[in-house]
């Protein structure tokens, strides 16, 4: 009986390499390098829970730094744990 996949197995066989080198990068940098990881902006809506367009205003707002080369826009993952940080309400 073959197996039902609900996702396409060229994008699974994508996926599973992306996860194989998340754990190589993990395992082999140390932890304070990544506050200087840059990623590309469209990724952060997904991180942060929000549309879009919310962070195309931010982005308008500057909100938030980024860099942008052409169409291409990063942001450095400590800028948006910095913006986590300064927006966090604490416990009573």
């Amino acid at each position: 009986m073959e197996a039902l996949h609900l996702i396409p197995e060229g994008e699974l066989n994508i996926l599973k390499q992306d996860i194989s080198d998340i754990k190589t990068i993990l395992k082999t940098r140390p932890e304070e390098q990544f506050r200087f990881t840059w990623i590309e902006s469209k990724n952060v809506p997904a991180l942060l829970g929000i549309s879009h367009k919310t962070w195309q205003n931010w982005r308008d707002k500057r909100i938030i730094p980024f860099s942008q080369f052409g169409a291409k826009i990063y942001v450095r993952l400590s800028d948006l744990n910095d913006l986590l940080e300064a927006n966090k309400v604490t416990a009573l």
